[in-house]
């Protein structure tokens, strides 16, 4: 086998092993490349041209190539690729909510007569957006902490549209609450409330709370405890019934 044929099937291999979309990290380049890509900097492969160098679109925004045999990387697991993905994920929900839905709410319609109509239409536009970017509404351990449309229920019986952290990889262990009030939007540990805000704080807390995704393994709540008002806004903002056991108040 000549050279050129050795090249040929190197360039082959590297091409089955780097298809492109393939998500890698750089441990060290060559030195002799005067500016090179940091170390741990990740990357996407563009492609693998025909002598085996790998074209790559850095995450820093470069393409300097890799040379295999003179750069040193690794391929990120499969496992590192879902948390990657979650993570841009659960950014590009946020900066939607805050930009599509949270300035469209007028939060006076969350009291008077149409207020439950006005709550599920908030609830069906959440879950929506929570579906589009995630591609689904059921989510499992491995997905870790995420925000999620939900509903808090004080011991009185008042209830309001919120989004929930809560960590999955936890078993559903819940971190964060931004209430959606006539108050206002503003979340349970804003450092400088206004005085209808705190009030509203007092009035709700103790409070329970349910949300529209699918997940199986909460200990957090309990849904036989969800009351019929409350499961009928999440079961329509789905567009379908849907079944969860759980377990305990906040």
């Amino acid at each position: 086998m000549n050279e050129y044929e050795k090249l040929r099937v190197k360039a082959k291999q590297i091409k089955e092993g780097y298809p492109k979309g393939t998500r890698l990290e750089l441990n060290s380049m060559s030195s002799d490349e005067p500016d090179p890509i940091p170390p741990f900097t990740r990357g996407t492969v563009v492609a693998v041209d025909d002598i085996g160098t790998i074209l790559m679109q850095w995450d820093n925004g470069r393409t300097l190539s890799l040379i295999p045999g003179k750069d040193t990387f690794r391929k990120l697991s499969d496992k590192e690729c879902f948390e990657e993905k979650t993570q841009k994920n659960f950014e590009r929900f946020s900066a939607a909510v805050d930009r599509d839905i949270f300035p469209a709410i007028e939060t006076e319609k969350l009291s008077g007569e149409n207020k439950r109509a006005y709550i599920k239409e908030i609830m069906e536009k959440l879950h929506a957006l929570f579906v589009s970017v995630y591609g689904t509404d059921t989510v499992t351990p491995d997905h870790g902490y995420l925000e999620v449309p939900g509903i808090v229920r004080a011991s009185g019986g008042e209830y309001f549209p919120a989004l929930l952290g809560i960590d999955f990889g936890a078993s559903g262990e819940h971190w964060r609450t931004c209430f959606i009030t006539p108050h206002g939007i503003f979340e349970q540990d804003d450092e400088e409330p206004t005085m209808e805000q705190e009030q509203f704080l007092q009035s709700v807390i103790p409070y329970r709370y349910w949300y529209t995704i699918n997940f199986h393994d909460d200990i957090h709540i309990d849904w036989n405890l969800c009351p019929d008002e409350i499961w009928e806004i999440i079961s329509e903002c789905k567009g379908k019934t849907f079944e969860q056991t759980g377990g305990m108040i906040l």
